[in-house]
């Protein structure tokens, strides 16, 4: 059943799974969210997002390579379950995601 948002990652497929790095040592799943961590008073903000939220505010350090090696990282649920085609097909996908890669289909 497709997803009502129509959500398409570039970044986070079944072939491959890139991640992007902070200059403060942030592991993230795509620019969006790079952009987020950094630049935090534009748009789209990573508090927009309240799992995402709660997840800095709880560990700050969650995603932080510096901290935890690369491959707990990308064990953490924010990678596992909160990006992926599941959440992506649910009434309740990442607002990020919502924001950035919801596409339209054509008529």
């Amino acid at each position: 059943m497709p997803s009502k948002y129509n959500i398409k990652c570039e970044t986070w497929t079944d072939e491959r799974k890139e991640f992007f790095i902070t200059s403060d040592s942030k592991v993230w799943p795509c620019c969006n969210y790079t952009s987020a961590e950094l630049n935090p008073d534009d748009s789209n903000k990573l508090d927009d997002d309240e799992y995402v939220a709660k997840i800095c505010k709880e560990d700050p350090d969650w995603n932080n390579c510096d901290v935890n090696p690369i491959s707990k990282i990308l064990e953490h649920d924010f990678f596992t379950k909160h990006i992926s085609k599941e959440n992506w097909a649910s009434d309740n996908p990442p607002t990020m995601c919502v924001t950035c890669c919801h596409y339209k289909e054509k008529q």
